[in-house]
């Protein structure tokens, strides 16, 4: 398990060191070196070679195989070799007889060759048998490093002990970079990871960073405490100047602030919370992992512009999590992903699946600012690339990499009927298949993701939603997505929703895509036609939602850190609440006597309480801001905040004490979803939207700016004028 670890890290610091300092065109993100570590420009120049070949890769065999016929061909001019003897191998060598990293002779220097850099001659001069010679720079050792750098810590924690001003970045030593102020230590809300535990500091960058320490090191240490009396080089700038610097570095390859500042957060992003809606939507894993591999697969800068304002929260910085920042960003960086979106569909770019994720995660940071229409409107370009990738189409795809012994028996059918019917219209679609198990996992989720931000937005409006479940095959995704059951899965939402399969244990991501659909099918129940939302359609839907609810996890913490943990858990409990609690109310229209109708409402009343006990539990535990959560959330709390309101009305109108006293107990939680609600402000805007809504409709004004009562079959006031 520890070994395992250690290969993920070290993927995970060769992925941000290409993202950083890839040299291909098609990929504007890069980084240059922090020369602190070296006094020679040339001792920098390989690190993103070594951190892309592994912390056990010699840079002497690297250079000497990349050189071979290039040093052949270029030192044999005006010598010849013998053809009876051998040519010379090249000889054992040690770190000792060899210079640092970067060095390379007078002679490979002009010729603009691959020196070995080896002494007292290189590979090239021992063949050519000229006299090799090195004026390189005198390279510090990191011990030396080490020193200087900690009497400089103590210089500055002495004068900031004087009163000298330590944090000043005047006081700093000019290190050749446009500024080099560390990183602040940072306990991420979603996950509590301290950001130092992957070296990050003064004068180091992800190149340079061991990703694993199996104890404590003297240059992390004195890099911590560094940062202690540091400050961001972006604090004080303004929302519009981030902005600015940002659009620089993704669109125009600036390597300004705006490289410091996605570096910070892509930092930040790569410790996140994996069960967060926007890393479903793009795990940090496949993202590095992309990053690492060849340019053409490289994320698009579309998906990069997308991510940034969905993590700016998550920053211990003052400026960027501000929340003006974060609205003036998402501006910006939204209409380039759109422009860069565009481009990419226009050339047909075989990124096309990076448009998908992009065009979701604007609609996850337009709807957490609050600007619900233009969110829908990203939810429905992302709806549309779905159905041309193909990703809502995905059943069966899985067979493909298995041995035909281990295919179910029934696919022969299957294949036999799909040509048949793929005679009468042909099916294509913009994207060649996945290449193999990892990239179909990857579509999968991805698909899920984007029908969770649909569900999740449709149900907001009460809209119906725009993907259409009886056209989905993809089946759902696993925790073991590569595995043999994975690809043989056949189970869709149809399955689920016809109650052909329910049974548990689901993961934490079907068992969310379940809890979504079920509230979203309940709320469409209460805009259908009356021949389709039936008693028993009702009913159906009721058994539905108490049969998932058996395959739930309990959500039972003991300390804040397992309240953030399940907390994915913990929201679907309040999806399938809000789902009993419109689904019983529908019960109460539908009952055919008052005894009934009063049954129903009870139930209704009794849901909507358990929901609220939910969040009191997470708060209980802890979880004080409720940092755990996603923009489907405050929906939940919306719907039920809302019922509160008019139940509360009508059960205080019986003129009963006892209802009286019900009636305020309703109102009293429904308070409580307000307060809830703007205790998620930090993270999304939308949570102070969603909390002005309720508490707008507890003043019974329930119609936002710029919405209109639809006039079906209600009595309205319509003017016809300027129509």
């Amino acid at each position: 398990m520890a070994d395992q670890e250690l290969y993920q890290e070290q993927d995970t610091s060769a992925a941000l060191n290409t993202l950083f300092h890839t040299t291909q065109e098609e990929y504007p993100l890069e980084l240059s070196i922090d020369p602190a570590l070296s006094e020679g420009a040339e001792g920098s120049a390989s690190a993103a070679v070594t951190a892309l070949a592994g912390p056990a890769s010699d840079p002497a065999d690297a250079s000497e195989s990349a050189n071979g016929a290039e040093g052949a061909t270029g030192g044999t001019q005006g010598a010849t070799e013998s053809p009876d003897e051998p040519p010379p191998k090249r000889r054992a060598t040690s770190r000792a007889n060899m210079l640092a990293r970067g060095g390379a002779c007078e002679f490979c220097k002009r010729r603009k060759l691959k020196c070995t850099a080896e002494l007292p001659q290189c590979a090239s001069c021992r063949r050519t048998g000229r006299e090799c010679v090195y004026s390189q720079k005198k390279q510090r050792s990191r011990v030396r490093i080490l020193e200087d750098r900690l009497m400089e810590l103590e210089k500055r924690l002495s004068e900031r002990d004087a009163g000298a001003g330590g944090t000043q970045a005047g006081s700093r030593p000019n290190t050749g970079t446009a500024d080099s102020t560390p990183m602040a230590n940072y306990d991420a809300p979603s996950s509590g990871v301290d950001l130092f535990s992957l070296g990050l500091g003064d004068g180091l960058t992800l190149a340079d960073v061991p990703m694993k320490r199996t104890e404590p090191d003297l240059m992390t240490l004195a890099d911590a405490a560094a940062a202690d009396t540091g400050r961001y080089p972006w604090e004080g700038m303004s929302g519009q100047d981030i902005a600015s610097a940002l659009v620089k570095h993704i669109n125009d390859k600036d390597k300004g602030i705006g490289q410091k500042i996605l570096q910070h957060l892509l930092q930040i992003y790569s410790q996140s919370s994996p069960y967060r809606l926007v890393s479903t939507v793009v795990s940090p894993q496949m993202l590095f992992a992309r990053a690492s591999g060849p340019a053409l697969q490289h994320p698009h800068n579309s998906l990069i512009a997308a991510l940034v304002p969905n993590i700016m929260w998550m920053s211990p910085s003052e400026t960027l999590h501000n929340p003006q920042t974060i609205s003036t960003v998402t501006e910006a960086l939204v209409q380039l992903s759109r422009v860069l979106s565009a481009a990419g569909l226009a050339n047909m770019d075989p990124r096309i699946v990076d448009l998908v994720a992009a065009a979701s995660l604007r609609c996850i940071a337009l709807t957490s600012q609050g600007r619900f229409v233009d969110g829908w409107n990203e939810n429905s370009h992302a709806a549309g690339l779905i159905w041309s990738t193909g990703m809502g189409k995905l059943g069966g795809v899985g067979e493909l990499f298995l041995s035909p012994g281990q295919r179910p028996t029934d696919r022969a059918a299957r294949v036999h009927r799909e040509e048949r019917l793929r005679m009468i219209r042909g099916k294509g679609q913009i994207v060649p298949p996945a290449a193999d198990r990892a990239e179909l996992a990857e579509r999968i989720r991805l698909f899920w993701s984007a029908y969770l931000i649909d569900r999740s937005s449709a149900l907001g409006w009460c809209w119906p939603a725009v993907l259409d479940e009886r056209e989905i095959s993809t089946p759902f995704p696993h925790d073991d997505a590569e595995g043999d059951d994975a690809l043989c899965e056949h189970t869709t939402l149809n399955d689920f929703l016809a109650g052909r399969a329910v049974g548990g244990p689901d993961s934490l991501l079907t068992a969310t895509i379940k809890g979504v659909t079920l509230a979203y099918e309940a709320s469409r129940l209460l805009d259908r036609a009356p021949s389709l939302a039936n008693a028993e359609a009702t009913s159906r839907l009721l058994r539905l939602v108490k049969r998932h609810m058996v395959t739930l996890r309990p959500f039972e913490p003991s300390s804040r850190e397992e309240a953030l943990r399940d907390a994915g858990w913990n929201d679907v409990w309040m999806q399938c609440h809000a789902a009993e609690m419109m689904l019983y109310l529908k019960e109460e229209i539908d009952a055919p006597s008052p005894p009934e109708e009063l049954e129903a409402r009870d139930k209704a009343i009794d849901a909507g309480l358990r929901l609220c006990a939910a969040v009191e539990t997470a708060l209980n535990a802890g979880d004080t801001d409720l940092a755990g959560y996603d923009m489907t959330a405050p929906v939940m709390w919306y719907v039920c905040g809302r019922s509160f309101h008019h139940l509360a009305r009508r059960v205080e109108a019986s003129g009963v004490q006892a209802d009286r006293e019900r009636a305020e107990l309703l109102r009293e939680k429904l308070q409580f979803l307000v307060e809830a609600t703007q205790k998620m402000q930090k993270a999304m805007r939308l949570a102070e939207v969603h909390a002005q809504m309720l508490y707008n409709v507890s003043n019974d004004s329930e119609i936002m700016l710029g919405e209109y009562v639809r006039p079906d079959n209600v009595d309205v006031n319509v003017s016809v004028e300027g129509v």
